[in-house]
């Protein structure tokens, strides 16, 4: 499914996926914690679709042994939980 894609754009693609899913998943367990129904339910169905092509992408990689998809996978996680992490601590310091 991904032959045709370069280990760059693989690694973009990845990078962009891991960090919305990161970032969603910090909001869901916020939105949850308040009990925010309809954020929770929005941001879960984000969660699923970028976890799959996270996933999806980073086992290929990992079976065909490029290192840069990899890469972007663990950048985009660590940028994406920065992300969420901001975005709730700019709400708390505006309290």
């Amino acid at each position: 499914m991904f032959e045709n894609l370069s280990n760059l754009e693989l690694a973009v693609i990845v990078f962009i996926s891991q960090s919305a899913f990161l970032w969603l998943r910090t909001l869901n367990v916020i939105y949850t914690s308040k009990l925010l129904v309809l954020p929770s339910i929005l941001t879960g169905i984000g969660i699923g679709v970028s976890w799959l092509v996270a996933v999806a992408i980073g086992v290929d990689s990992i079976l065909e042994l490029k290192i840069l998809p990899l890469i972007g996978h663990i950048g985009g996680g660590a940028f994406g939980t920065y992300m969420g992490l901001m975005k709730e601590r700019k709400k708390q310091l505006k309290k």
